[in-house]
């Protein structure tokens, strides 16, 4: 718990400087990000997450992010919580892994982002808020991008296990997502998705298993005078743990258009293993980057 001021100042100082970096720094964006998800996970243990990250994307052709947050999470129950989210065994121990982000959110995210926080929980029916693990991504264009209509993109992103594993809120492991993420541009809107593969690190006395993400959404052309783009996508992935089941979630979401963009979205889990609702909201600096690279289903 020593470390929460420390970590709010420093997400506190890039927060304020995030418009002014935007300004002076070209195709780069910086996003101020919080985000909350809670469910029971089809076993009767709640848990409630809660993050607060920057984010910092950067170039087109070759584009790179790198997320630093602050994690809270209340459990009813001892468990696990990795990035991919909350998952429930059959001897009722919770785990999870890797969004948006993302995320992500990956995106997504969970996630997805992330999304894409992780780590152990250790205390019944108490809140542990501290540092959360730090997520540096790249990706390549492969195909397309520019005027043309259509985009392909290969992204591999890194989690760097700086959330404290005593504390509860990162399994104190490395963990690797490669993957793809293609849009389509038509008249009327934009399609887009990914697939990924995850390689995740196991905390003490845990096996996370290694899984398979994927997600396909819409965005509209801009609206309200080109101001606002209204979305919506289908992500799931593979269990992480056996007998978990697989987590699928439905999200929809609004985002503005401009030089400082507000966006909002909404999960609602489609399976009992997800979660049962989550909700991102975000504000954003600078130049977006363009096309779908390692955003995935996130802001």
């Amino acid at each position: 718990m020593k470390r929460i001021p420390a970590a709010a100042m420093l997400l506190a100082s890039m927060a304020c400087a995030a418009p002014a970096a935007a300004a002076v720094l070209d195709d780069a964006e910086l996003t101020l990000l919080g985000s909350a998800a809670s469910g029971d996970y089809g076993a009767g243990l709640d848990v409630r997450t809660e993050w607060l990250a920057v984010r910092y994307i950067a170039g087109d052709d070759l584009q790179v992010r790198v997320d630093l947050s602050m994690v809270s999470v209340e459990a009813s129950t001892g468990g696990a919580l990795p990035g991919l989210g909350p998952t429930v065994t059959d001897d009722r121990r919770r785990l999870g892994s890797r969004d948006l982000g993302s995320p992500g959110t990956t995106a997504g995210g969970e996630p997805q982002t992330g999304g894409s926080m992780t780590g152990p929980v250790s205390s019944l029916d108490s809140r542990t808020t501290g540092l959360g693990d730090l997520y540096l991504a790249v990706a390549k264009r492969l195909a397309g991008g520019g005027v043309r209509l259509f985009r392909l993109d290969t992204n591999l992103e890194v989690k760097v296990p700086t959330a404290s594993e005593s504390d509860g809120l990162g399994t104190g492991a490395w963990d690797y997502r490669v993957g793809f993420a293609g849009e389509y541009r038509s008249w009327s809107a934009t399609t887009w998705g990914g697939l990924g593969w995850n390689r995740l690190g196991d905390p003490d006395g845990v096996e996370i298993g290694d899984v398979v993400d994927a997600f396909v959404g819409v965005d509209s052309v801009p609206l309200l005078r080109e101001r606002v783009i209204v979305s919506g996508w289908v992500e799931g992935r593979q269990e992480a743990v056996d007998s978990s089941g697989n987590p699928a979630s439905l999200g929809v979401g609004v985002q503005t258009t401009g030089k400082v963009r507000f966006g909002l979205q909404v999960r609602r889990g489609l399976t009992d293993s997800a979660p049962a609702v989550g909700v991102v909201f975000g504000i954003s600096f600078g130049v977006s980057p363009a096309g779908p690279g390692i955003r995935g289903a996130q802001l």
